[in-house]
């Protein structure tokens, strides 16, 4: 009789030690994970990107030359010697595209100008260096260099989506919180983040639960970064959310416990 009475305790246990608690759900514990805190790096630029360039000019030749480049009913305040004009432009030339491609080996090619390497720079440095290869053509002109392909993924128990960024840095929990909220059965002690570098793939690890999430190098979302949650390996009660749920469940529990209690009678 006793080893039938342990044999039922064991065969709860275990039905119960799958049940999803608050401390496996709610974020900003004290969870002590001592992530070192981290200024968020800026985004460097990889092969694949599509930058979009815009060019602010008063030389006419440039507006002829880079016609695809100088942005409609644009002006802009530029220091010609002391003396602020403002110059405009109007796209001429039709068809074509002022997103630039950086290839595989880096490069990105502008007509006129050339191939510029740009990949493992920040925006601002290669928003530097391609203006000036066309101060080569003017000394009036001023360009803007911008990222086109701001998106980030979201991939497991928060959905399955691409989400673009209306602005430069999201948090993780800014991200999350614009992508759906995580499922029940979501595993927030392992959140991955996946990242492309110039270095390769990166895959960074870290419990969503711990407030030491805050302001650590998980903290921030870079563009094309895919967000992962897993799914818990213990989701029996994490699954229950209607009365034929929570039947089955009692069902199967006494199911557990009877199957115990016969097989014990065997011996």
């Amino acid at each position: 009789m006793k080893s039938k009475f342990l044999l039922l305790l064991l065969s709860v246990a275990v039905v119960l030690s799958s049940c999803i608690t608050t401390k496996d759900t709610e974020l900003l514990q004290d969870i002590p994970k001592n992530y070192p805190i981290e200024t968020p790096p800026d985004y460097k630029i990889i092969p694949g990107d599509r930058l979009i360039l815009t060019i602010y000019t008063l030389n006419e030749d440039m507006k002829s030359l880079f016609s695809v480049y100088i942005k409609q009913g644009s002006t802009v305040q530029l220091n010609t010697g002391g003396m602020s004009s403002r110059a405009s432009g109007s796209l001429s030339g039709g068809g074509g595209s002022n997103n630039l491609l950086v290839s595989m080996d880096g490069n990105i090619r502008i007509p006129y100008v050339g191939k510029i390497q740009v990949e493992g720079l920040t925006l601002l440095e290669a928003r530097e260096l391609v203006a000036e290869r066309f101060r080569g053509f003017s000394d009036q002109v001023t360009i803007d260099l911008t990222l086109q392909n701001t998106y980030f993924y979201v991939l497991g128990e928060a959905g399955c989506k691409s989400i673009n960024m209306d602005k430069q840095r999201y948090t993780i929990l800014q991200a999350l919180s614009v992508s759906g909220s995580i499922t029940r059965v979501g595993n927030r002690k392992e959140v991955k983040i996946i990242r492309q570098t110039a270095e390769g793939t990166q895959i960074k690890v870290f419990d969503l639960r711990s407030k030491d999430v805050l302001d650590s190098e998980f903290y921030y979302i870079q563009p094309n970064d895919i967000i992962y949650i897993p799914k818990l390996g213990r989701t029996f009660w994490g699954e229950i959310g209607s009365v034929s749920s929570i039947l089955n469940m009692i069902s199967t529990v006494i199911g557990t416990a009877t199957l115990a209690i016969f097989v014990a009678d065997q011996f």
